[in-house]
């Protein structure tokens, strides 16, 4: 596909397609180091749980780490931090 045929598929695609559109043109045309800063960051509701539930995670892991509880039954539990921000992000995407 050349350069052409992205513009106009560009220019024919809804907002939610031309991300995508984007992401090809990226990765078609630049470097990994360039892709990174002309990446169009969307700072909305859903990036921001992802966020607070990754440290939210990160947090609970170096407690236990420092308190010594650190096993498979307390690092599975982790995973409930990932649960709740799979079910925080069914209001925020629908």
């Amino acid at each position: 596909m050349g350069i052409h045929a992205l513009v106009q598929a560009d220019a024919d695609a809804y907002d939610d397609d031309k991300l995508t559109y984007l992401f090809l043109a990226d990765s078609t045309t630049m470097g990994d180091y360039d892709s990174l800063l002309f990446t169009p960051w969307r700072f909305d509701a859903a990036l921001l749980i992802s966020g607070i539930v990754t440290m939210a995670a990160i947090i609970y892991l170096l407690i236990l780490l420092r308190a010594g509880k650190f096993n498979p039954r307390t690092l599975a539990f982790a995973a409930v931090f990932y649960l709740a921000f799979a079910a925080a992000l069914v209001p925020v995407l629908s």
